[in-house]
């Protein structure tokens, strides 16, 4: 028996994952996902994140933006450690086009 919550546009559990919106210790969500680690086309945010388009995250890794302590994004990375493929901002910083780095 699952403790998991599921509506039209989201689920709420453990381990959820869902079509539109998904909340849980493990989370995969086409739109958005919040959890330890999640998962997500569009948005997600969480410990270890991957997003499509934003990713939030202690390890975030995003398609197009890419926040946390250790972020890589294929346009933008913010972190402390940020590795972007276009642009990086970060202590340790490394891009392709243009970095900000303290180092």
């Amino acid at each position: 028996m699952s403790n998991e919550v599921r509506k039209d546009s989201y689920a709420v559990g453990m381990v959820v994952i869902h079509r539109a919106n998904a909340i849980g210790i493990v989370a995969a969500g086409v739109i958005n996902a919040l959890g330890a680690a999640a998962l997500s086309l569009i948005s997600a945010m969480g410990l270890v994140t991957v997003g499509g388009v934003n990713s939030i995250g202690i390890v975030a890794l995003g398609g197009v933006n890419s926040i946390g302590l250790v972020s890589v994004g294929g346009v933008n990375s913010v972190g402390v450690i940020a590795i972007g493929g276009l642009n990086a901002v970060g202590l340790v910083a490394i891009g392709g086009g243009n970095v900000t780095s303290m180092l």
